[in-house]
């Protein structure tokens, strides 16, 4: 088999060959396979069907991975005002202020799953 290479990975084999990385051109083949066949397993792995039991160890580890020190947030920091603000309220929203309607859309560059401006009636100034 003849393999072609360009001059960046040409250069790159150099560096890697001095550097003491791989000892000659041809142990390239060898680490390209070895990190595609390591690649291989952890896409296998990941696709691979847990049991009951092992998704269970594995969630507990999860929950235990996390620190039961970590401050709990105020009802404050988690309330709809201080995570939204104004945005998407009506007017006579239950907070008793007055808020502009304006569509989420009309304000917020265009995302591939949301409305575009076009599919909402002429914003009112």
């Amino acid at each position: 088999m003849t393999i072609h290479l360009n001059p960046e990975q040409e250069r790159v084999i150099g560096q890697a060959i001095q550097a003491g990385v791989i000892r000659e051109p041809d142990d390239v083949v060898d680490v390209g396979l070895e990190t595609i066949r390591q690649r291989l397993e952890a896409w296998l792995a990941s696709r691979t069907a847990m049991d009951a039991e092992q998704w269970s160890q594995e969630l507990h580890a999860w929950i235990h991975g996390h620190s039961a020190a970590t401050p709990l947030l105020s009802d404050e920091a988690i309330s709809r005002d201080s995570i939204y603000g104004t945005r998407g309220l009506q007017n006579g929203c239950s907070s008793g202020h007055e808020h502009p309607v304006t569509p989420f859309a009309a304000t917020s560059p265009a995302l591939p799953f949301s409305r575009t401006s076009a599919q909402y009636p002429p914003r009112e100034e």
